[in-house]
């Protein structure tokens, strides 16, 4: 099995055994756990042993930490090498974690929501290898804005829908010749 969908996963009556079989997986290159009531730090555990993995979607539409990546787990994140697009939710994670995502040689695509406290020094300017990047609703402001993108020359695709940026904004994207699709 090369993608497994599980986003949305309500009810799941032993979280571990379902863990354990995700991680038997050997050739899984695509897993959506995305707004699935999992403890993430069960499936974080198995997450290194799914070493073909190119895409790992974590994203939940929700702060409670049982269900959020923090700090320790994206340490677990950053063992797989393979990752390309990462998708979470930021609520729990520090800036010096996300300065770390720079450990994924090919990361390229990269979605955030709830990411708090981005300012002019941002983490996120540090992954210049990223074509697309996603933001929502974390409390980004206009003067935030160029913080985040300086540096991301590469960046074709821009989500930063739920924020609060005005039309100032948008003359700190000017410079960026290859952006094709901002929302």
């Amino acid at each position: 099995m090369r993608n497994l969908n599980l986003s949305n996963l309500v009810q799941c009556g032993n979280n571990q055994q379902l863990c354990a079989m995700i991680a038997g997986l050997e050739q899984l290159q695509i897993l959506d756990l995305s707004n699935s009531k999992m403890q993430v730090d069960q499936v974080l555990y198995h997450i290194p042993q799914l070493t073909s993995l190119t895409s790992l979607n974590l994203r939940q539409d929700t702060t409670n930490p049982l269900w959020n990546v923090n700090d320790e787990g994206l340490l677990r994140i950053l063992e797989i090498k393979t990752l390309r697009s990462l998708f979470l939710s930021g609520s729990e994670l520090s800036a010096t974690s996300i300065y770390r995502l720079v450990e994924l040689p090919h990361l390229s695509e990269l979605g955030f929501v709830n990411l708090i406290g981005l300012g002019k020094q941002s983490p996120l300017a540090t992954l210049t290898q990223l074509r697309s990047l996603s933001i929502e609703s974390s409390e980004m402001f206009d003067n935030s804005i160029e913080g985040v993108v300086a540096g991301l020359t590469c960046l074709t695709r821009l989500v930063v829908t739920n924020n609060e940026l005005t039309g100032e904004a948008i003359s700190a994207l000017g410079s960026m010749k290859d952006l094709r699709t901002l929302w």
